[in-house]
Order: structure tokens, then sequence, then C-alpha cells
């Protein structure tokens, strides 16, 4: 990342009351729809969450500050996403050098958990890694540039869905290489 956008990135952090990390995160999710939308799922930003003009939806329901604060935090990210397209969002997290993913990736472009399902997506080795219930499963993601990842259910079946720069679409979609 460069550092005009790394100090941006720490200015914003601190207007906001997040970490970088926070940032750079949400930042990545708008980055993937080209500041339009995003989804999202980061404790610091009230968990898993969806924004777009005018619309506002954070997992912790009834905190309405948080819930501005984001909504702040995502406009500002969306304008300089606008005028920054090409740089902006698709560096590796700060701060996630190692994990629970083998260290031969290097750091994710974004990664997150919810409940036992954990993700971590690696840009440069066009990998997603899903954990859950204590196994790790390699998908190739054949191209998509991946923001998030989270769990619906759908009459009763729990399904695992990415987004990414074409949306949202079913993991069930990607190759799984291990």
């Amino acid at each position: 990342m460069d550092s005009d956008v790394k100090e941006k990135f720490q200015t914003l952090a601190l207007r906001y009351g997040v970490s970088v990390g926070a940032v750079e995160a949400l930042a990545y999710a708008l980055r993937t729809s080209g500041g339009k939308q995003a989804q999202f799922s980061h404790p610091e930003l009230g968990g898993m969450g969806q924004w777009q003009p005018g619309m506002m939806m954070i997992g912790d329901l009834f905190n309405t500050a948080l819930k501005a604060r984001v909504d702040g935090l995502a406009t500002e990210l969306s304008q300089l996403i606008a005028a920054n397209a090409p740089t902006v969002g698709f560096e590796p997290l700060s701060g996630f050098t190692s994990g629970w993913w083998p260290s031969s990736f290097g750091a994710p472009n974004s990664a997150g958990g919810q409940n036992d399902l954990y993700y971590a997506y690696f840009a440069s080795h066009n990998r997603l890694l899903i954990k859950r219930q204590g196994q790790i499963a390699i998908y190739d993601t054949t191209g998509h540039r991946v923001g998030s990842v989270s769990q619906q259910q759908m009459n009763g079946v729990q399904i695992i869905v990415f987004n990414s720069e074409a949306g949202l679409a079913d993991i069930s979609t990607l190759p799984i290489v291990l």
C-alpha cells in the first residue's frame, strides 16, 4: 500500500475509533464493488454487516452509535476508492502474518470468522481457505477477488457464500484444491 493511502487509513482509523486493520477490511470489501457497496465481517465494525449509500446494517443491531460510525467510515472509504480505484484495498492485511493457515501463504488480503467458520483469502495465490469444525479446505478462487465470507441458512441448510467483485456467490461454485 502506498504511503499516502496508508496515512489516509490511519487518519480514518483515528477519526472513527477503530484499528487500521478494520479500515483495511472495510476498504477491501468496498473495493470489490468499486466503492458502491460492501459486505464485511469485522468485530470492530459490529460483526457482519452490509453497506451501500443510504443503507447500513451491522450485526450489533441496536448499537446506533457504532452503526453511524461505520456508515461514516464506509462513506469516506467509498469516496477514497473512487478517487484511487487502482491502488486502494488489495494489499495484505496488516497484523495478519500468521494464523491458522499455512505460513507459506503469508498475509491474507481479507480474513474473518463467524461462529465456527473462519476464512482467509490470498489474492497472490488465488486461494480461499475455509476452516470449519477444525478442518481446512482450500478453494481456487478462479480469478474472484474475495472481500468476505459468510454463512447463510436456506431451508434449514447452512451454505457458505463469498462476496467478490461479481457480488455474492455460493462457495460450492469454486473448485476445491485440497
